[in-house]
């Protein structure tokens, strides 16, 4: 019965066919709807205004603010200020860059995982070509493990957590920390991945992993309502409408004096604290249990 129900998930990357644009709709729906609520800590953050950028999509400006908020010295200082970072679906690996300029000389490796490996993935950094399934043969030394918008794109997002909370919780100190779409973003994105990530099943993961290690688990939303406006109306519907009518729709948020990406700013600056009920995005931050999460936002 397992199998079958895991051949019916359909895979918003993958999207084939008429039937399944419409089937995954309600697949992400019900699969937000389980879990539990009760336990999961939810940490509301100011990110640093100072912070915010020019272009980008409303989650990746947020998501940007979200990595120069936190407090490097502090997080470098409860590794050993000898920090290995893993970072699973690295993509161009560009975030490898902004660790490297956030922890200085207190990164001592970077390694980044993916499926395939971008022609522009910087020479000075690790590139893993591999699965995430496989993350655990990686983890010899890493004692920071993170990842922007890649565990939706992960079949078994639990498994794999679970298997890295595991190994590293065996030997030292470490942190993990991973970006992800919030509910909003099944209507951001039409078809994107397996999931999206509701509180119910950020607890169902967040019990998991406590219940067999010794870990702080805590969940923190970006965004809010004015993003998922901005974002529906100026990028969502025009780039739609434009497949839809097989029309070319320049939907342009990378440069910083169009109208898109100004109303972008203003609505991301309005919302550098954000609301519960509606987020972008959500970070998950787990740590090892000696480690306080408080720390990293002082």
């Amino acid at each position: 019965m397992g199998s079958v129900r895991r051949n019916l998930v359909i895979n918003g990357d993958g999207i084939n066919g008429i039937w399944q644009r419409i089937f995954y709709f309600p697949q992400c729906i019900l699969s937000s709807m389980r879990g539990q609520t009760k336990g999961l800590i939810i940490r509301k953050v100011s990110l640093k205004i100072e912070a915010l950028e020019n272009t980008g999509t409303p989650d990746r400006r947020l998501s940007n603010m979200f990595w120069e908020t936190l407090n490097w010295k502090v997080l470098a200082e409860h590794l050993g200020n000898k920090v290995n970072i893993l970072d699973i679906g690295c993509g161009d690996g560009k975030y490898g860059t902004r660790y490297k300029k956030l922890l200085n000389k207190k990164l001592k490796s970077y390694s980044g995982l993916d499926v395939y490996k971008n022609k522009d993935f910087p020479n000075e950094f690790t590139h893993i070509l591999d699965k995430a399934k496989n993350c655990f043969l990686h983890l010899k030394g890493i004692n920071l493990v993170v990842s922007q918008s890649a565990l939706q794109h992960i079949e078994q997002d639990r498994k794999v957590l679970e298997v890295i909370t595991s190994n590293l919780s065996k030997s030292h100190p470490f942190i993990q920390i991973h970006l992800v779409p919030a509910f909003a973003s099944l209507w951001l994105r039409l078809w994107h991945g397996w999931r999206i990530y509701s509180q119910k099943n950020l607890g169902s993961i967040a019990a998991s992993l406590s219940s067999t290690n010794k870990v702080n688990i805590e969940v923190v939303p970006l965004g809010g309502l004015r993003c998922f406006i901005t974002h529906f109306t100026r990028i969502t519907i025009p780039e739609f409408l434009g497949k839809l009518t097989n029309r070319s729709s320049k939907v342009d948020w990378e440069n910083e004096s169009s109208k898109t990406s100004i109303k972008i700013k203003q609505s991301v600056t309005r919302e550098i604290t954000a609301s519960t009920l509606f987020p972008s995005f959500w970070a998950i931050l787990i740590s090892h249990e000696e480690i306080d999460i408080d720390s990293f936002f002082k």
